[in-house]
């Protein structure tokens, strides 16, 4: 496709010029074909975009300022998590990486399952490195009973020692529990029932 900008372009047909048919030429390609460029809009509809020919099947390339040598980030619905082995590490979905086809973000089409850092998620959220938060909050009402493992030492000889060889931790509602703070940390009191072996 030409690369002529609108001011060469207008340059073929001022006034008395004669237009030659590479004029012409450069006009038709420089423009986007809704038939052959994957680019389309019906009417009532947004903006549609096909995904280019390849194993990660990429939709857009976006750059911070062009001409580049690679884009900044790209957008593809079959993204690789080994960009140099995209045949078998590919997964449908919708994906984010960056310049170098490192995935960034991926939410798995089938699952809905969202990665960071991972085409690959086994759970709802699945992040490929440390997270930092400001809280987390669950749903006491969500959460099965876990089992641990439980052992207690004693610092000083005269101090009781408990001990167990697993426990439950009961999830209980609001209304079941004490809580209190002190700067930096939020805790509460955990109601647990002893199952000794």
């Amino acid at each position: 496709m030409a690369t002529k900008n609108r001011s060469d372009l207008k340059s073929y047909f001022v006034k008395n010029a004669i237009p030659t048919e590479g004029n012409f030429t450069d006009l038709v390609d420089s423009q986007l074909n809704q038939a052959q460029d994957g680019v389309f809009k019906h009417d009532g509809e947004a903006l549609s975009v096909v995904a280019a020919p390849g194993d990660q099947k990429r939709v857009l390339r976006l750059y911070a300022s062009y001409p580049a040598a690679s884009p900044d980030w790209m957008i593809s619905l079959h993204p690789a998590q080994d960009p140099a082995n995209a045949a078998a590490t590919g997964k449908t979905g919708f994906g984010i990486t960056d310049g170098a086809g490192k995935p960034r973000l991926f939410i798995d089409a089938a699952t809905g399952q969202i990665g960071v850092g991972t085409n690959t998620p086994q759970v709802a959220l699945d992040v490929a490195g440390e997270v930092q938060a400001n809280g987390f909050r669950g749903r006491y009402d969500l959460v099965p009973p876990m089992v641990a493992e439980y052992h207690a030492s004693a610092d000083r000889p005269d101090q009781v020692l408990v001990a167990a060889s697993q426990h439950y931790f009961d999830i209980i509602p609001d209304t079941g529990y004490q809580q209190a703070s002190s700067t930096g940390i939020n805790y509460a009191r955990i109601e647990l029932d002893f199952i000794v072996g």
